[in-house]
């Protein structure tokens, strides 16, 4: 690739400033339980691997041309032409892009307080694309930046239709995962509560050790691991988004002490929440100013 070569981007991000009406929409538009945060269309080369992992959103990529490869928490992706992707939230460590990419995306993510299919299905990682994705993305970029109702509803449609690719017999987790759906349901809830192992037990119906060891067994971490960790993923998205400042973000998640809450973000993503904040704000800059120089 040329040494002047350039990022480029259209991408249209969702408004936040809604009427109660569009709040409606958006409600019809996410299906009630996911919210469309972003979707464009991005030509990148090497410096990619500056700003792809710095997005806390679940992932859509559609890859028309070229080819990279993210590392993830528990293995290796390979981006190539003519496939669909789709990415967990918080899973990229690191991208590379040798040469160049060319790929559509969509971002998105669960209602916070919605419990989801997301947390007990497995969907496969990648799909081979049909000519229609591509002219279903271009509709979807024609369409993102539009709530009026008929917009609205395109949105919604073309979204699950591309989600539903990666469920096609899709496997559901074992029984006892299933078992925990009103816990998760009850975590979701009161996430900017405190909440502790014996409130959740009594809504599992079962004895505080009991429920503990299943499930630690079942989830492969403690109840209480497990809330911090869903906390912390939320505060990742809102610092990414600047909707409040860290110590505002600790306390609508139920932690008094702001310097525990420190302490466990630090802990889970490598760095305090200042320098997170810093780091998607740069890297939200790279993608404006890679757009803008189009």
């Amino acid at each position: 690739m040329a040494k002047n070569s350039k990022i480029i981007y259209t991408s249209y991000k969702q408004r936040n400033e809604m009427s109660p009406d569009s709040h409606n929409m958006e409600a019809l538009m996410s299906n009630g339980n996911f919210h469309l945060v972003e979707c464009g269309y991005a030509e990148v080369d090497n410096r990619w691997k500056s700003v792809v992992a710095y997005f806390p959103y679940y992932r859509i990529y559609l890859v028309t041309e070229g080819n990279a490869t993210l590392k993830l928490k528990d293995s290796i992706l390979e981006l190539e032409q003519g496939h669909l992707y789709y990415i967990p939230s918080f899973q990229i460590i690191a991208g590379d892009c040798p040469d160049s990419l060319k790929h559509y995306y969509l971002h998105f993510s669960p209602k916070r307080k919605i419990n989801n299919m997301l947390e007990f299905y497995k969907p496969v990682q990648t799909v081979e694309a049909t000519p229609s994705d591509a002219i279903l993305f271009k509709e979807l970029l024609n369409s993102f930046p539009k709530n009026d109702i008929a917009n609205t509803i395109r949105k919604a449609g073309i979204f699950q239709y591309l989600l539903a690719k990666f469920y096609d017999g899709a496997e559901g987790y074992d029984n006892d995962m299933l078992r925990f759906e009103r816990v998760l349901t009850y975590i979701d809830e009161h996430i900017d509560t405190r909440i502790d192992t014996a409130t959740l037990a009594s809504v599992a119906n079962l004895s505080e050790v009991y429920f503990s060891n299943l499930f630690s067994k079942t989830f492969g971490i403690s109840p209480i691991k497990y809330i911090n960790h869903k906390k912390m993923n939320i505060a990742a998205t809102l610092l990414a988004e600047n909707k409040m400042c860290s110590k505002e973000i600790a306390y609508s998640l139920g932690y008094e002490n702001e310097m525990y809450f420190f302490r466990l973000f630090k802990s889970t993503f490598g760095m305090t929440p200042g320098k997170y904040k810093k780091e998607c704000s740069e890297a939200l800059d790279s993608t404006r100013n890679s757009h803008k120089s189009k």
